[in-house]
């Protein structure tokens, strides 16, 4: 049985300088990558989310920048994967 995925989505994040974020004079992998991770804290503070099933996905720089998160996220924790 495969299992069911994509239940519940909380929606695109909009990046700083993307969408309706706000602009900034500079922006960068790391700086996207910390969007992801004011994304990522705001989504553990909801009801109903379980923060063990929640996954990024990015495209072109979004996607660097979901994995410079994820390997931050990797460093902090000291796991190694």
């Amino acid at each position: 049985m495969t299992p069911e995925i994509g239940q519940r989505v909380a929606g695109p994040l909009d990046a700083r300088c993307h969408g309706n974020s706000d602009d900034a004079p500079f922006i960068s992998t790391p700086r996207f990558a910390e969007d992801h991770d004011a994304g990522l804290r705001w989504l553990h503070t909801r009801d109903g989310i379980d923060g063990k099933r929640i996954a990024l996905l990015g495209h072109s720089v979004g996607a660097a920048a979901a994995i410079h998160s994820d390997l931050l996220a990797t460093l902090k924790s000291g796991s190694s994967g």
